[in-house]
């Protein structure tokens, strides 16, 4: 069980998320991974934050680019026998226990175990965050953080509302902003990989 010492201290280990995303059954500080995995056979799907049951944040508009990102990403990726690309209901353990869902991610296949787990104990070399309007600057720099922390590479974060991306090599300084004339380039990472940002967004309808 985890414990913190008021309210306000436990709500900013969520990274300031809005109440209503928070689940109390089971009560905060006592949830596990299979909590969490039980909880996301229902959806909203869930991550499990230092003890708590957090909703992820999507709505129509970023499901579509996660859609559309998961589709240029394994045109690839599968072809050339690179890796896995994995789509949110994959479940990842980050190195202090919590477990957290990317929107997309990608893992080379020199890291994919023989046998994939229903919570999988490694972080994704290529992480996808499709910003919705309930997720907060707090709660994306911890998941970050985490990720970085446990051996993601690059990681590329979304924003369905502005139609922007953020491109990070390293947890606290992104390398490179794009708008939506500019490209996702997959680097060291995914290598040859390179798509423009438009072609994310073709098609997509939906309120951000």
């Amino acid at each position: 069980m985890i414990r913190f010492l008021t309210a306000a201290a436990w709500h900013a280990a969520l990274g300031g998320v809005p109440l209503e995303r928070v689940r109390l059954d089971p009560a905060p500080g006592t949830a596990t991974a299979e909590d969490a995995l039980v909880a996301s056979e229902q959806k909203p799907l869930v991550e499990l934050v230092h003890g708590t049951l957090v909703e992820k944040a999507m709505g129509v508009r970023e499901s579509q680019i996660a859609a559309a990102l998961i589709f240029l990403l394994s045109s690839h990726v599968r072809p050339r026998r690179l890796g896995a690309v994995f789509g949110a209901d994959a479940t990842f353990r980050m190195p202090g226990g919590n477990v957290r869902l990317p929107d997309v991610s990608y893992v080379q296949e020199s890291r994919l175990p023989q046998k994939l787990m229903r919570v999988t104990p490694l972080c994704p070399d290529l992480v996808i965050e499709v910003l919705s309007r309930g997720n907060t600057k707090e709660e994306i720099d911890q998941k970050r953080s985490e990720l970085f922390a446990g051996g993601t590479r690059l990681m590329w974060i979304i924003d369905a509302g502005s139609a922007t991306a953020v491109i990070y090599t390293q947890p606290n300084e992104p390398d490179e902003a794009i708008t939506i004339g500019g490209e996702l380039d997959g680097g060291n990472v995914l290598p040859g990989f390179r798509i423009a940002l438009a072609e994310v967004f073709e098609g997509v309808h939906g309120q951000g």
